[in-house]
């Protein structure tokens, strides 16, 4: 087993393809734009059994050079191989971080390919534990079935959305370089944490997203008035809510439920059999979530280090005091898409 660099962009993006539990956040393209939105470096690694590619491993970390890592506020980044490599990927990783960093490295396994994650990566000498996401079924392929197994109080708080003048449309060419990065501000500051995208990322994501059949972005609008947006990927069978929040001032209005639902019929349209929500910040957006019918599904987090426990344990301390409370990838996802 070998990890090497690559710049072989469309190699990379026909193993996240052909992979299981292959996401558009592992696409060459959006891992350029998480650099330019968070001013770092994401290592791109092909892994290698017996000189035949088999997986990609994408490494974010500060700098070219950084023994630092980059945390990057979405989940599910981490080792894309066959289930029975990924202690050998995870122990070829832990030779690589000894001559190459970082120093501290968190991945996540998706939701779908996480059976017996914990005992590979324990295995391979990394720390491992489950945090969770919501998931909706769309494999049925019908509207109107994803309605019906939505909450009876869902459904009625939609229904009161639309009559109290709420409704969605797709976002108008502006509205994502203005919008979104206030709407993030305020979505972390109502869970008392940093905003860790720049202001920036409005313009980079309409500029990355446009002509792009993929990807869609929704405005929520109340009497004609912005109240909040959503941003979703759909290029594979698991489409996927990646930015996006309400205004807390139209809480009276459930447009969230109206951007869900667009997000939803959206994703069927597309074919996908599975939106993910991408995590659960706290109970109560857990069970918002599941109000659509979403089921509860785990996924692995991996944290691998070259250091002893306790030099990991004061280098996680120091870079929560540098960030003053930005949250970590699984707290920053879910204060996105999900609130």
């Amino acid at each position: 087993m070998k990890l090497r660099p690559t710049d072989r962009r469309i190699l990379w993006d026909e193993l996240v393809r052909s992979s299981a539990g292959g996401l558009q956040f592992h696409e060459w393209a959006w891992l350029d734009l998480q650099e330019q939105v968070l001013g770092g470096t994401i290592d791109r690694l092909l892994v290698y059994l017996d000189g035949r590619p088999v997986g990609v491993l994408p490494v974010p970390r500060q700098a070219p050079t950084s023994w630092t890592r980059l945390s990057i506020p979405f989940p599910f980044l981490g080792p894309l191989v066959p289930a029975d490599l990924l202690q050998a990927t995870l122990e070829a990783f832990r030779r690589h971080q000894l001559r190459c960093g970082p120093a501290v490295s968190h991945m996540d396994l998706g939701p779908f390919i996480s059976q017996g994650g914990v005992a590979a990566a324990t295995a391979a000498g990394c720390r491992a534990w489950n945090e969770s996401t919501v998931t909706i079924d769309l494999s049925h392929g019908s509207v109107d079935q994803l309605e019906a197994n939505f909450s009876k109080w869902r459904r009625r708080g939609i229904r009161r959305a639309a009559r109290d003048g709420g409704s969605v449309r797709v976002a108008e060419p502006g509205e994502l370089t203005r919008l979104l990065p206030r709407i993030l501000d305020e979505a972390y500051a109502a869970h008392d944490t940093d905003n860790p995208y720049p202001e920036q990322l409005g313009h980079l994501v309409e500029e990355w997203a446009s002509g792009r059949d993929d990807i869609a972005a929704f405005t929520a609008l109340v009497n004609g008035e912005p109240a909040g947006m959503h941003v979703v990927l759909g290029s594979g069978e698991t489409a996927l809510c990646c930015f996006g929040a309400t205004w807390r001032r139209f809480r009276g209005v459930d447009v969230s439920g109206l951007l869900y639902q667009r997000c939803m019929a959206w994703s069927i349209e597309r074919g996908c059999s599975t939106l993910d929500l991408c995590g659960s910040v706290d109970e109560g957006v857990r069970e918002y979530k599941m109000s659509f019918g979403g089921v509860e599904q785990n996924y692995l987090v991996i944290e691998s280090s070259p250091l002893p426990a306790v030099a990991v344990g004061v280098a996680r301390s120091l870079r929560k005091r540098i960030s003053r409370g930005s949250p970590g990838p699984s707290i920053a996802a879910a204060a996105t898409a999900r609130l």
